[in-house]
């Protein structure tokens, strides 16, 4: 038969194979993590069974680091349709817990000046970064050392921290890495000696030229070189002008880097002198001597300026001496101005020089140096009234008229106004060389010479109411030499009434004669003769007084007077009751009418208002003539009306006086 037991059947118990588990950096705890948990193994036939690793827990079997440490695998589970059946265990595999790296946090080394070694030094370690929790863990810089990536100079370069250790109760589950951090390399001061900038012309520009010093301060056998560049303060010309001098080096010898070295700007002094110019084509004036030395100067062109700058330049010239000369040297001194395009005067020179130029003799003229009339004398010899002065004399130059030597020729040796030739008129004193006497045209008259006549006579002759005379010239002297003219004569007795031993006047007219005597030359004065008239009658009425007493036309200038050749006298001119009438006759000399008409229109002006015809009345005794008297000479509104028909006859002249009535007759006189 069947037998039943009671039993119990147990899981079959699975296992994992190929399990792994990742390796980790230390992090204090045990906790791992599984990378495949592999593959079930010991399933039956075709049982399902899956693995459930949804609370599966890892860890280590502790927390050090270590390599190929066991890592247990619990709080696994199975499922699937024969998952029951089964049971899984822990499993077991195996990773590694590595050291953790720590870093340091705010580590600085030190900036240093270039020293040919790349070695640096730590100012400070800062902290340590990454210690987990509160695991003592301290930093031994002992052994570490640091240093920068290359000696050479630069900011900002790396500094690797290298050999650090660790210490402390957890310090063997950590590692602390190489640490950079960044650092300078300056560059390392040379000194260099003195520089010295070379002077220099003004070429508008502030470079200078620098002499270097030595250098110094190189580390080890290093050499570096250096050129220096100099700038003026500025471009204009000056004296002991500060010169900023700048360096630039240049590598050298035994690894010697211009980058590692520094060289400080300096400064010295040098001067800026002044560009020279030339100047071409001055000319220097010729003048008239002027008793200084002063003269203008015309200046030349200008070369030598800098760039398009410009600058004005004027002259002033000095002869040697004031005195005159030709191609006499002439000190030029020139003077610049500031001109254009920033051309300053003070950035440049010019020299004085040497031209040369005439002083010319200064022109003296003379003022009033007249000549004295003469008579003709048949020579042009003249003679001088004054010598007048100097004119034009320069300065306090005392410059005299030499006179004692002089001569004075007429143009001409006839009667008439010549000009006279000036000649050994010289000037002195101390600068008369200075001058050249420029002689003034002058003129004067040779005169007609007064010859004399002797043996002249007049002819007594019957009365034939006429004037004429019958005349001859007698013998002429006071001839030039054996010159003659010859003389004829014409006579007019003072009246044409009878009488004896009556004035005749002889007018002589003279003739050229012989051996160059002219007319022109000579004068020769009128005569009074006497001759008698014979018979006829001593009184006239007045109605007589025609022609023969006016033996000329006058016209006289006012219009209201005027006297014509007619067979009668008449008043033309009424003032109240009075009429006067100033009748004028030259009987032979008709030069002598116009100032004689001057008086006489000079009288009528102020008495004549009105015209009216007036009749000599007739019947009136002339009564014989007077001696003259001086009331001749007045003017005939101031003559004194004679009694009644009374006429005289005065020389040449007459003047007739008619006193009006009122019944229009006149009451006529000669005065």
């Amino acid at each position: 038969g069947t037998s039943n037991f009671n039993g119990v059947i147990q899981r079959a118990a699975l296992n994992l194979t190929g399990q792994t588990a990742n390796n980790k950096t230390y992090d204090a705890s045990t906790t791992a993590t599984i990378s495949s948990y592999g593959s079930l193994s010991g399933v039956i036939g075709d049982d399902v069974v899956t693995l459930d690793t949804s609370g599966a827990t890892a860890l280590f079997d502790t927390r050090h680091i270590g390599t190929n440490k066991t890592v247990n695998i619990t709080s696994l589970a199975l499922s699937g349709d024969d998952g029951a059946n089964y049971a899984i265990g822990t499993q077991t595999t195996s990773a590694d817990i590595t050291a953790k790296q720590l870093t340091l946090a705010s580590a600085t080394a030190n900036n240093k000046t270039y020293n040919a070694t790349s070695a640096a030094t730590i100012a400070s370690y800062g902290a340590i970064n990454g210690i987990e929790g509160s695991e003592v863990v301290n930093l031994d810089p002992s052994s570490s050392s640091a240093s920068f990536s290359d000696a050479n100079a630069a900011t900002g370069k790396t500094v690797t921290i290298s050999g650090l250790l660790l210490t402390g109760a957890d310090a063997s589950n950590y590692t602390i890495a190489d640490y950079q951090t960044t650092a300078d390399i300056t560059r390392k001061a040379l000194t260099i000696g003195a520089p010295t900038a070379a002077d220099k012309t003004y070429d508008a520009g502030t470079s200078a030229t620098i002499t270097e010093g030595t250098l110094s301060g190189f580390v080890n056998t290093e050499t570096v070189t250096a050129t220096a560049t100099g700038t003026f303060s500025d471009a204009n010309v000056g004296n002991g002008k500060t010169v900023t001098v700048s360096y630039t080096l240049a590598d050298g010898n035994n690894n010697g880097l211009a980058a590692n070295y520094s060289l400080a700007d300096g400064s010295t002094t040098a001067d800026i002198d002044p560009a020279t110019l030339t100047i071409a084509g001055s000319t220097a004036s010729d003048k008239t001597y002027d008793a200084t030395v002063a003269t203008q100067v015309a200046p030349g062109t200008l070369s030598g300026l800098i760039n398009s700058e410009t600058i004005i330049v004027t002259a002033t010239g000095q002869f040697s001496d004031a005195d005159i000369g030709t191609g006499k040297s002439v000190a030029v001194s020139y003077s610049i101005a500031d001109g254009n395009n920033g051309g300053l005067a003070s950035n440049y020179s010019l020299s004085d020089e040497t031209l040369s130029a005439d002083i010319n003799k200064r022109a003296v003229t003379i003022s009033g140096l007249k000549i004295n009339d003469k008579n003709y004398d048949g020579t042009t010899t003249a003679s001088f009234e004054a010598f007048g002065s100097l004119n034009n004399i320069a300065g306090s130059d005392v410059i005299s008229l030499n006179s004692g030597s002089a001569t004075a020729q007429f143009a001409n040796a006839n009667v008439g106004t010549h000009n006279v030739s000036l000649s050994a008129l010289t000037l002195s004193g101390v600068k008369a060389g200075n001058y050249e006497l420029n002689l003034p045209t002058v003129s004067a008259a040779i005169n007609p010479k007064a010859l004399s006549i002797v043996g002249s006579s007049a002819e007594d002759k019957e009365f034939d109411n006429g004037r004429q005379a019958s005349v001859s010239a007698g013998t002429l002297s006071g001839f030039i030499g054996s010159q003659t003219v010859l003389a004829s004569a014409s006579g007019l007795f003072e009246n044409a009434l009878a009488g004896t031993n009556k004035k005749v006047t002889i007018s002589y007219v003279l003739a050229n004669g012989t051996n160059g005597g002219l007319a022109s030359n000579y004068s020769l004065a009128n005569q009074v003769l006497f001759a008698d008239i014979i018979g006829g009658s001593t009184q006239i009425k007045s109605d007589e007084l025609t022609a023969p007493v006016i033996e000329k036309q006058i016209q006289f200038e006012t219009e209201d007077i005027k006297i014509e050749r007619e067979e009668k006298l008449e008043i033309i001119e009424r003032v109240e009751r009075f009429d006067r009438l100033a009748l004028l006759a030259s009987l032979e000399d008709e030069k002598d009418v116009p100032s004689i008409v001057s008086d006489v229109n000079a009288a009528t002006e102020a008495v004549i208002e009105t015209s009216e015809p007036v009749k000599v009345s007739d019947n009136k005794e002339i009564i014989e003539e007077t001696s003259p008297t001086q009331e001749i000479e007045a003017k005939p509104e101031e003559a004194t009306i004679l009694e009644e028909g009374v006429i005289e006859a005065v020389g040449d002249w007459s003047i007739l006086s008619c006193q009006s009535t009122s019944t229009n007759k006149g009451i006529c006189s000669i005065k």
